[in-house]
């Protein structure tokens, strides 16, 4: 009994490992002349999988945990040179000097199948008149429900 509950939880182990994002080759160069960062780096995972990214400047005694002026592939699927960019003077910051790490978080996302039907009513209020086709494009939607921080943060 003891082998089978341990092999079971090698087994959960592995799994979560092979399928786990990994961030790796993190490069960094800074623009000589608008000072900005361009950082470029490879997330492995599974393929299907969207991963919210961030990324976190240091330096000697100092850590940003929430960057204001962030653009580049925040929201992605796992790939190769993937490129964020930041501007540290954007933000107020002396803009030499950085290093980065860099976290990825899956989003749990479902897909809901786009289609067509009838809305609206004859018989009803003059803003639900007349009855008419509405066709909604296929979409991804999040699988749960997200506080105003997660929203903020994305955002």
């Amino acid at each position: 009994m003891k082998k089978a509950v341990l092999l079971m939880l090698i087994t959960v182990y592995w799994l979560a490992c092979a399928t786990a994002q990994t961030v790796s080759n993190i490069r960094a160069k800074q623009d000589p002349e608008l000072s900005y960062w361009k950082i470029n780096f490879d997330l492995s995972g599974n393929a299907d999988d969207q991963y919210q990214i961030k990324l976190i400047p240091f330096k000697t005694g100092k850590e940003i945990s929430s960057t204001r002026s962030l653009g580049g592939q925040t929201s992605t699927n796992p790939g190769k040179n993937l490129v964020l960019f930041w501007n540290p003077f954007l933000e107020g910051l002396e803009t030499d000097g950085w290093q980065f790490r860099i976290s990825a978080k899956k989003i749990s996302m479902i897909f809901v199948q786009g289609d067509s039907f009838k809305m609206g009513s004859n018989d009803g209020e003059s803003d639900e008149k007349p009855v008419h086709q509405v066709t909604v494009s296929s979409y991804y939607i999040g699988k749960y429900e997200v506080t105003q921080k997660e929203w903020t943060a994305v955002m």
